[in-house]
């Protein structure tokens, strides 16, 4: 078996290749390895740029060690037909995301000019540090030709393919999802007012989400949308708040961690804002305390019995594979994963308290690179393994098959997230699942319809609207009598 090399390096000075290896990923079609090997396997070598410095989910020390082991999987999957490297590209002195931001496109341009062979294929797989860094490597890219994956993060500019040609994100998070889902639940609740909160003491993740929903809820014909910051965690800064939002609207978006959203709920009780007539609507986009905070009525301290009343109120949207687990016969492991990470980067990965869908990610992008390298060397010769553009073209509109579930890809390249409406069953002390937005078909379904939730019967409830209601409400449940 032909090993790769996996080469460590900085834009400065490289350090010696390491043998490592490689792996694959299943699609709608077949993978088929078939024919007669070639005489010489034909060299494959990916560039991923990004940060040596393990201060986020979006550096090399997460998503390197998936890769490699992606890396290791392909190798012996397409040995004999291709010859994967992988090389990463970063600078020692680059130590966050806005610096590398600055610096990306010259340590990627740097790569592909020095490149050994002019016969490689070449692409770039990276996590995506950030939007910016995202940016100037898909300029590159695009001029060059090259198939360009991201799988953290990726930019709204993927949707132009004038500027994106070759532009493929796997990223989990994409605030166009949300954009939509919110704008279909105000549609389907037929909210006219809203009432956005956003933390900004909380991670960024949650003013993209508050942005994308007020872009989908305004583009709608009539719509009101407050917006309101919070600067500190403090009750004396959030009780003016919910004064306000009471003479506004009924229905508040939440963009805040758990703990920041369970201040607010305490403050809602207080002033008899959780008695049915309001609703509270936060986002969780996987499972991951240090990101999102604990979303749980059970904190140990006097509030408990509030909040848990009060999360009677609460709606949560999440992704519909939010609780992703490593399936037990998968090529790729939490306990090698965290080996890999101290071995290589002197990095201990936690992987207890990690969200499993970021460490999926990186190992399905190698792999479905190299699926789709197959694919067109069978279909379309190996002339197209040189046009980028042609290959991010393989995989839109495409869904790939893996032992983690379905992955779809749509039409402007991004991975599709379909989204899922929690509530809270105050029977079984738990949030339940509502309603599931599937993105492809632009479509909200209710529980009846949605063949993928556990089998729960939910309360019928009925989400209140953005006036005051006449009536009393009952704990547990919105029950509409009657709008002004």
């Amino acid at each position: 078996m032909a090993e790769s090399a996996k080469i460590l390096c900085s834009s400065v000075s490289p350090v010696k290749p390491r043998r490592l290896g490689m792996l694959f990923i299943g699609a709608h079609f077949a993978v088929v390895v078939s024919g007669a090997a070639p005489v010489a396997p034909i060299q494959v070598e990916i560039g991923s740029v990004g940060n040596i410095y393990p201060d986020n989910m979006s550096c090399l020390p997460y998503g390197g060690p998936p890769q490699d082991m992606a890396l290791e999987y392909i190798n012996r999957r397409y040995q004999g037909f291709f010859n994967f490297t992988l090389t990463y590209i970063y600078e020692k002195s680059i130590t966050s995301c806005v610096v590398l931001a600055d610096n990306a496109a010259y340590l990627a341009a740097q790569w592909i000019y020095n490149r050994p062979s002019d016969d490689s294929i070449l692409a770039l797989i990276f996590p995506g540090c950030s939007g910016p860094e995202v940016v100037h490597i898909n300029q590159i890219a695009a001029a060059q030709n090259l198939l360009m994956i991201t799988h953290n993060n990726d930019h709204e500019i993927i949707r132009n393919k004038s500027l994106s040609p070759t532009f493929v994100s796997l990223a989990h998070y994409i605030s166009s999802d949300y954009k939509q889902f919110y704008k279909r639940i105000a549609e389907v609740y037929n909210w006219t007012s809203v009432y956005v909160v956003v933390d900004d003491t909380s991670v960024w993740v949650f003013t993209l989400t508050a942005l994308a929903a007020i872009e989908g809820i305004e583009s709608l014909p009539n719509r009101l949308v407050t917006v309101k910051h919070i600067f500190q965690n403090a009750s004396a800064e959030i009780a003016p708040i919910l004064d306000d939002f009471r003479t506004i609207s009924r229905v508040m978006l939440f963009c805040g961690r758990a703990e920041r959203l369970r201040t607010v709920l305490i403050q809602a009780s207080k002033l008899n804002m959780t008695n049915g007539e309001f609703v509270y609507i936060t986002m969780e986009n996987f499972h991951y305390k240090t990101l999102y905070g604990n979303l749980d009525w059970r904190n140990g301290d006097e509030h408990d019995q509030a909040v848990e009343r009060a999360f009677a109120s609460v709606l949560v949207i999440r992704a519909a594979d939010y609780d992703n687990q490593f399936p037990v016969s998968s090529d790729l492991s939490a306990v090698d994963i965290s080996r890999r990470a101290k071995t290589d980067y002197n990095f201990t990965l936690p992987i207890n308290d990690q969200p499993v869908i970021n460490l999926l990610a990186p190992f399905v992008a190698v792999k479905s690179f190299a699926e789709i390298l197959n694919r067109s060397k069978e279909l379309h010769g190996t002339s197209s393994l040189h046009d980028g553009r042609h290959l991010a073209n393989m995989f839109r509109n495409r869904t790939f098959l893996t032992e983690f579930g379905d992955i779809e890809i749509g039409p402007s390249g991004r991975r599709v997230v379909d989204l899922v409406l929690f509530y809270f069953d105050t029977r079984e002390r738990s949030f339940r699942v509502k309603y599931f937005y599937s993105h492809a078909q632009i479509h909200i379904f209710s529980l009846g319809n949605f063949v993928a939730s556990p089998a729960v019967s939910p309360l019928q409830i009925n989400v209140p609207k953005n006036r005051a209601f006449k009536g009393n409400c009952q704990l547990g449940q919105w029950k509409l009598l009657a709008s002004s």
